[in-house]
């Protein structure tokens, strides 16, 4: 295992901190605490700088995952973390783990901490969530290792080595751009439909009126079955929102790629995996056959199909 730096930095962009809740210090502590395989970074700015490195190993090979884990987009990390999991659960290799990053709050902390990443020689590829992770500057900082971002965070691929869990069509359907915060949003006057902060409880939590606002996005809600196994892979898991089951895909399909031998930039183009959002394979690095759903809000507050 490699050497880990506090999980719990003040320095953090001025963000909400997981350190200024009881609750929030157990979460962190907890995931440090987390047996094989997962291995839970949430790193300050230059924590190359501030831990040894991390050593690589002839056997353990790491996927990344590099997301919100503090602030108000925090969710989109835990949720993501969950459903990671019960992917390399289910896969059942020991020898594959995850390395879960916090992106620092920044487009530049995030791009510092891709960076980082890069250099670890187990590392097999990159997933990323959240307007952070999936700024041009990051995906730039991820080298030649194969990154995938899961959902519509942005607008454009940067490199080759880039993939996109999402459906190209999207951004043109949304009625607000794919970059808007989670705060502005709430504020907007309906109707209007949005990307993915629009599924988060966060934007739920921060408006009255959820009525005439669509989610656009190409991730299922879960079933009850999934539902169930997510819930029941540990305590205080948070309920799975349309990006679980978009993750757990992700996931497999990279698992996938690796057991063929073929996780790498290249070959990735070459890989076609069916789950539980359909087929998954790449043009271009966008998903070829990416569904678009449409979720509204219920009177009782959750997301249903729209119509």
């Amino acid at each position: 295992m490699g050497a880990r730096c506090s999980p719990l930095s003040p320095n953090l962009s001025g963000r909400d901190s997981l350190a200024h809740s009881r609750r929030g210090e157990w979460i962190a502590h907890r995931h440090f605490q987390l047996a094989a395989p997962i291995t839970i970074l949430l790193c300050c700015a230059l924590f190359i700088a501030g831990c040894t490195a991390i050593s690589a190993s002839s056997t353990v090979r790491r996927i990344a995952l590099l997301a919100p884990f503090e602030g108000r987009y925090r969710e989109i990390g835990y949720n993501a973390l969950y459903a990671a999991r019960l992917a390399l659960a289910d896969y059942g290799n020991a020898a594959i783990e995850l390395l879960a990053v916090d992106d620092g709050g920044t487009v530049e902390t995030a791009a510092l901490h891709m960076q980082a990443v890069a250099q670890d020689p187990s590392i097999i590829a990159i997933i990323g969530l959240g307007y952070d992770a999936a700024h041009t500057l990051t995906q730039e900082a991820a080298g030649d290792l194969p990154y995938l971002i899961v959902g519509n965070w942005a607008e454009e691929r940067a490199a080759e080595n880039v993939y996109i869990l999402s459906s190209s069509a999207i951004n043109s359907a949304i009625t607000i751009p794919a970059t808007t915060a989670i705060t502005e949003a709430a504020q907007l006057p309906a109707p209007f439909s949005g990307g993915e902060i629009i599924g988060l409880e966060g934007f739920a939590r921060l408006r009255e009126d959820l009525s005439e606002i669509t989610l656009i996005t190409s991730g299922t809600l879960p079933d009850t079955g999934f539902r169930e196994r997510y819930i029941s892979s540990d305590l205080y898991v948070p309920e799975p929102n349309h990006l679980a089951t978009l993750i757990y895909d992700t996931l497999n399909f990279i698992l996938s790629a690796e057991a063929a031998n073929r996780a790498d930039a290249t070959n990735l183009m070459n890989v076609t995996y069916s789950g539980i959002n359909g087929e998954i394979s790449f043009v271009d690095g966008w998903w070829a056959s990416a569904p678009v759903y449409r979720y509204e809000y219920s009177a009782d507050g959750r997301l249903a199909p729209a119509g």
